[in-house]
């Protein structure tokens, strides 16, 4: 059995393409840069940690964390890409500029893909709206930075299955060879999981799913010289971020590390959510937690699916009736994407207990699921039709964007009232937040107002108290660092031990400014705006923490 070759996009449809990659760059920049604070939660915390990979010498912040450029682990991709533009620009635009450019990619890898599973290019300007769901609302970065690649990847295994499905005679010339060929396109995908692996865990696990189920349905009713092939070469690529995986663990994993993330009794998968809860959630967890607003938007790609399926419908019959031919691989290949990202949303966990608490799983894969879907529908469209395609694709990208501009422009209106505070604490001083929410306080209008604090590290402090300590971060922090209380028990606060261990305090709420004033360790120097400022009177040395 002989694969076709891919079948090739008209040149005009890939203008289209590069104008849509574009598109998805401005759009990111003008909805990222419409403030200097954005709306995602966990976004300060991620630009602490790069903070610290790109300059905690400079900060010294490397006598309470570690870094490595080179262990490869998950969420290097991302941190080490805005690292190395914070060289450049400060590490907050650094950041959004990565996720800028990876809109931008995610439209070109979307677009390889579609191209690989016979269907019309164009659908891939859609691409950047799958960066505006739960994962972009929470913050989670590297999650969001990685998805351009997946599809890459997926394009990548496509081009391997269809190498593999080519046949050569043993004898045949050095030029008809499919051997060079098929290793070319082993080693393409090896480096595409790899950027995937690097890019998020959370990430390289379903890749890895849906080329073993593919792997699986591209090998019925096929020769076994080519199952054999495929098998061999996807085993092989995957290889290398296999052993990448194996290696960070050993190197930073729990033992090396001195902690323990498997608590007794903690189950590795959790799932809490009944299908009824996630079918009703579906619409929100598609938001980045914004406003009605965005249903414009999802009712726009709603119908503009349907009038997609409608046509793919319409032109089956036509094939049926013609004689034409039924079930292509490229069919067959869509349907396992679509099903593998959907069935993750419907029935994937809810978190995961171990090897490292990671939580809000299954809401992170619902606009994969969606867009993944427009991959179903095998239609061919003329000139005109893939135009009329393009546009509406565009304007809705583009309203997508003027409605998050609004979004970043004002929070980051609010969140700029926090800049007096960054000016108070100098760089390369130790800072420890805490903030209690006072009835009537105006900063629990969003969950991303209380953790400004993590900026401090983008202007030069050495440490803040409640950075993300994951084993598979390339950044982590010391264990021997200040001493402060549970992030979900700062209750247990104390001026005396946890507010003497840092240069600085941030407070806010009188249940800790009250106590910090009247135990008269420390100095007011700024209060704005709900906020007090404390400077220890009589700072701890730098150095490890005394096990005393």
């Amino acid at each position: 059995m002989s694969a076709p070759p891919a079948p090739r996009a008209p040149r005009w449809t890939w203008s289209l393409v590069a104008i849509g990659a574009l598109v998805a760059l401005a759009s990111e920049v003008y909805v990222l840069f419409a403030g200097t604070y954005v709306p995602y939660i966990d976004w300060s915390n991620h630009l602490g940690l790069i903070a610290i990979l790109g300059h905690g010498e400079s900060m010294g912040a490397l006598d309470f964390a570690e870094r490595s450029w080179l262990s490869p682990r998950p969420y290097l991709l991302f941190y080490a890409v805005a690292a190395g533009l914070s060289f450049v620009v400060p590490v907050p635009a650094a950041a959004k500029l990565a996720i800028a450019g990876s809109a931008g990619l995610g439209v070109l890898s979307m677009a390889g893909l579609a191209r690989q599973l016979d269907r019309p290019v164009i659908v891939a300007l859609l691409a950047p709206l799958a960066l505006y769901g739960y994962p972009r609302g929470y913050g989670f970065s590297s999650f969001v930075f990685t998805l351009a690649f997946v599809w890459w990847a997926l394009a990548r295994f496509e081009v391997l299955l269809r190498r593999a499905a080519t046949d050569a005679p043993a004898n045949a010339p050095a030029d008809d060879r499919t051997d060079d060929r098929m290793a070319g396109a082993a080693a393409w995908f090896s480096v595409a999981l790899l950027t995937v692996y690097l890019g998020h865990a959370l990430w390289a696990l379903p890749v890895g799913l849906a080329v073993g189920v593919r792997l699986v349905v591209f090998s019925i009713r096929r020769r076994r010289r080519a199952v054999l092939r495929a098998a061999v070469a996807t085993g092989l690529a995957g290889l290398p971020a296999v052993a990448c995986a194996a290696y960070a663990w050993s190197d930073f994993g729990p033992s090396r590390a001195g902690i323990t993330l498997h608590r007794e009794g903690a189950q590795i998968f959790v799932w809490g959510a009944s299908l009824a809860q996630r079918w009703s959630g579906l619409g929100g967890h598609m938001l980045e937690r914004g406003s009605p607003a965005h249903w414009t938007t999802m009712y726009g790609v709603a119908a503009l699916w349907i009038t997609l399926a409608a046509i793919a419908v319409a032109m089956g019959f036509r094939r049926s009736r013609d004689g034409g031919s039924g079930i292509t691989e490229g069919d067959r290949g869509a349907a396992v994407y679509a099903a593998v990202f959907g069935l993750l949303y419907a029935v994937g966990p809810e978190s995961i207990g171990w090897p490292m608490g990671v939580w809000m799983v299954y809401p992170r894969y619902a606009t994969a699921g969606a867009l993944a879907l427009f991959l179903i529908p095998r239609v061919g469209l003329g000139r005109w039709a893939s135009g009329l395609l393009a546009a509406v694709a565009l304007a809705l990208v583009a309203h997508n964007a003027v409605v998050n501009h609004r979004h970043v422009a004002g929070f980051s209106r609010w969140a700029e009232r926090y800049d007096p505070v960054r000016s108070a604490v100098p760089s390369q001083a130790t800072v420890m937040a805490l903030t209690g929410y006072d009835p009537g306080d105006w900063i629990s209008a969003h969950p991303a107002l209380g953790s400004l604090y993590f900026y401090h590290l983008c202007d030069g402090a050495a440490y803040t108290a409640f950075l993300f300590d994951n084993p598979m971060h390339p950044v982590r922090v010391k264990p021997d660092g200040p001493e402060a209380p549970p992030w979900n028990d700062t209750g247990r606060y104390s001026p005396a031990v946890h507010g003497r261990a840092f240069d600085y305090l941030v407070l806010r709420g009188r249940r800790f400014v009250t106590p910090t004033r009247t135990a008269g360790f420390h100095e007011v120097v700024l209060e704005h705006e709900g906020w007090v400022v404390f400077k220890t009177k009589d700072p701890p040395p730098r150095g490890p923490r005394s096990k005393d």
